[in-house]
């Protein structure tokens, strides 16, 4: 059984994050608050919300998709290299899961 806690809404893998299990539990089980979201001056992840808001299961359902929520959210501690890596990951994991 698929663990809901560890795939987010944007496409990220919150198992591969090295602070999942030590202090976050993922988008979904953290309501789409995770650690991060105080660093960034928000209460809740801009792309959770909205995805909640679609009634969309992840972004990759969205024909928007990718909008300026989903491009704009990045770590700020990574490089422009880094942070497009990882966006093209995200990508490729939101059409995986667009098509099963």
């Amino acid at each position: 059984m698929k663990d809901p806690g560890t795939d987010a809404v944007c496409g990220m893998r919150c198992g591969r994050c090295q602070y999942f299990g030590s202090g976050c539990k993922g988008c979904e089980a953290e309501k789409g608050a995770p650690f991060w979201t105080g660093f960034a001056g928000v209460k809740v992840c801009p792309v959770y919300d909205c995805c909640k808001a679609m009634n969309y299961e992840h972004c990759g359902r969205c024909k928007d998709m990718p909008c300026p929520k989903f491009t704009e959210i990045r770590d700020p501690n990574k490089s422009d290299e880094e942070a497009a890596r990882d966006l093209e990951l995200q990508r490729a994991e939101l059409s995986r899961r667009s098509r099963s």
